[in-house]
């Protein structure tokens, strides 16, 4: 997750629920231990790359540790003192992060560099949600204007539904090469959902009152 949101009371409640929990997050995050928060605006201190703090706050791992800036991070998936090596490009002598991390390069260009798993899996995952939420954008059922204050939850769980469908097919039929691949996985859906809504039982008819089609009544009668 991004930093936006992360905080002690979001990761134990997707806790209970069995969701494991890794994001980053900022020093107002609620539940945030001070002495982390303490340690990253001491900026008289510069900490060397890759120090790594960890403090065990409700059963959930706060860490702060030093890349090419200070990170501060929130887990309940991964153990955060567990590191793996990961190819690290040398930062240029003009950027900010030059003093810290250079050092470790020396003359070589790249360098093999160990660096925790939470960390690693955030590189790798970071920006699920932002993309969720661009192929949910792109093809929206939200209407202009509702007058019910559930009409907008429900054409949002509509649109999640409908995404999650699209990246399900994706994941059969392998990663998407065409931009309108979306837009054609839309179409094919609402043609094959028309078409069922065609059958002898189960059809749109102008009904005088509020009734049930003949395959729903049936089903209801069940």
């Amino acid at each position: 997750m991004d930093n936006l949101f992360t905080n002690i009371p979001l990761a134990n409640a997707l806790a209970e629920l069995g969701i494991g929990v890794m994001g980053t997050t900022r020093v107002n995050a609620s539940g945030f231990p001070l002495g982390l928060i303490q340690l990253k605006q001491a900026t008289k201190n510069p900490l060397i790359w890759g120090h790594l703090e960890i403090v065990i706050t409700e059963k959930v791992g706060c860490f702060l540790w030093q890349d090419n800036n200070q990170v501060l991070g929130i887990t309940t998936a991964y153990n955060p003192q567990d590191t793996i090596i990961r190819t690290r490009k040398r930062p240029s002598r003009t950027s900010s992060s030059a003093a810290i991390t250079r050092p470790l390069f020396g003359n070589s260009p790249v360098k093999d560099l160990p660096i925790p798993v939470p960390i690693d899996a955030y590189n790798h995952y970071m920006g699920g949600v932002d993309i969720a939420n661009q192929l949910r954008a792109s093809f929206t059922t939200l209407r202009p204007q509702n007058l019910r204050y559930w009409k907008p939850i429900f054409y949002w769980l509509l649109d999640i539904a409908l995404t999650n469908s699209f990246l399900l097919a994706l994941a059969i039929a392998g990663p998407s090469r065409h931009h309108r691949d979306h837009q054609k996985y839309l179409e094919c859906l609402v043609e094959a959902l028309m078409s069922y809504c065609d059958t002898p039982e189960h059809n749109q008819v102008n009904r005088p009152t509020r009734t049930y089609c003949a395959y729903c009544c049936k089903n209801k009668l069940n």
